[in-house]
């Protein structure tokens, strides 16, 4: 991969042995592994060492692999090569919760990474953290259906200072809640440029229960 920096030799390793199907490899003759290395997180940063291995017809070592181990399945808005991608879904699932919860923004969760000595770019954070969006939008929609079939519903909508790309100053934009009054505890935030009656009806649509 163009660009790609290996990871520090001080982070601990951990060795994953991948074969092919037994009913692939009958026969041949194991002639070594492809290896690779993928970033994971466990409460810590972790290296897994992704050894596949190779088999070849017994003393024909020279004609080229006939068989071998697929690299492990990585969701597809990560990689659609999953032997291509070097962070494991732990990875990303960590560097989101960062953002959304502990509120760290990504210029800084790249900085921590150099630290370590990692090298994971801000706007490759970002494009993670698009399609891991993408992928969550059928959850997303069923979130909110579900809340808007409870009979009381409680909303609300609060401001929120956004920086506008080049133009050096912040604007306003407002974010709005859903969430169920009763019932099972559910919520769903949606993000507006605008507080208009029209994101309200958009939101709220043909909803007849109570409003809070």
């Amino acid at each position: 991969l163009a660009g790609w920096n290996e990871f520090p030799a001080n982070l601990e390793r951990v060795e994953v042995v991948l074969t092919p199907p037994a009913d692939e490899i009958a026969g041949l003759q194991l002639s070594g592994y492809e290896t690779s290395e993928r970033l994971k997180y466990r409460n810590a940063y972790y290296v897994e060492v992704i050894k596949r291995a190779k088999y070849v017809e017994p003393g024909a070592a020279g004609f080229g692999v006939l068989a071998v181990a697929p690299p492990p399945a990585l969701p597809a808005c990560l990689a659609p090569d999953s032997s291509r991608c070097h962070y494991d879904i732990s990875v990303i699932v960590h560097i989101i919760t960062n953002k959304l919860l502990n509120h760290l923004p990504f210029y800084r969760q790249s900085e921590m990474f150099a630290r370590l000595g990692i090298t994971f770019g801000r706007s490759v954070m970002c494009d993670y953290f698009v399609k891991v969006s993408i992928a969550l939008q059928p959850l997303y929609e069923t979130l909110c259906r579900l809340i808007l079939e409870c009979q009381v519903l409680q909303a609300d909508e609060t401001g929120l200072s956004m920086l506008d790309p080049g133009s050096g100053k912040t604007r306003k934009t407002w974010i709005w809640v859903r969430k169920t009054g009763i019932g099972p505890p559910l919520t769903a935030f949606h993000f507006d440029l605008s507080r208009s009656s029209g994101v309200a009806q958009k939101l709220l649509g043909n909803y007849h229960g109570t409003i809070l």
